[in-house]
């Protein structure tokens, strides 16, 4: 999960939470993946469940059914 979207669970400025990954020693932007250990921890910190979105998977194409011809 991103911090962008992190921060979007929290709604927290930035600022903030990016100082808090910097004191754990992870340095971050809003384009940052962050580890489930870290967002595990980050939960318990803001008290707040932060569960990724789970996206819905893109439709698998299926090939046209051929009918057989009499």
């Amino acid at each position: 999960m991103k911090v962008k979207e992190i921060l979007e669970i929290l709604n927290v400025p930035a600022e903030e939470l990016l100082t808090k990954l910097d004191n754990v020693g992870i340095a971050a932007d809003l384009e940052t993946e962050i580890a489930q250990d870290i967002i595990k921890k980050l939960s318990k910190v803001y008290k707040v469940d932060i569960k990724a979105s789970k996206k819905k998977p893109a439709p698998k194409k299926e090939e046209p059914t051929q009918v057989a011809e009499k």
